[in-house]
């Protein structure tokens, strides 16, 4: 399943659901979210020699966080850096930005 998207149909159809129950995307629901953000995170970040970014990305800026806040998201990102592509903190809350709006306005991220 290299390569495809994890969508809530595929796993439905891959198990052979005769229906489909959509949650409300506001919590984390378990080890399934986070499957899918690391197949966001391999789909989204690519290498151009350096550090892995999103080819959409054209602007930065500095964004405060609490010292829990960033330590979560340091070692949340650890994490998923094992599993596959290296992800640093600042991208990580930048893909949890914009997947939030996105949910917000019905749009995919990155688009």
């Amino acid at each position: 399943m290299a390569g495809k998207k994890l969508t809530p149909d595929a796993i439905a159809r891959a198990l052979g659901a005769s229906r489909v129950v959509r949650l409300s995307s506001r919590r984390s629901k378990g080890p399934l979210d986070w499957f899918a953000l690391a197949q966001t995170l391999q789909g989204r970040l690519v290498s151009r020699g350096g550090r892995p970014s999103d080819p959409h990305w054209d602007t930065k800026r500095l964004v405060p966080f609490s010292r829990e806040t960033w330590e979560r998201l340091s070692d949340e990102a650890e994490e998923l850096s094992a599993h596959g592509r290296k992800v640093g903190p600042a991208q990580l809350a930048a893909i949890f930005i914009e997947e939030r709006l996105a949910s917000w306005k019905g749009r995919q991220p990155g688009v």
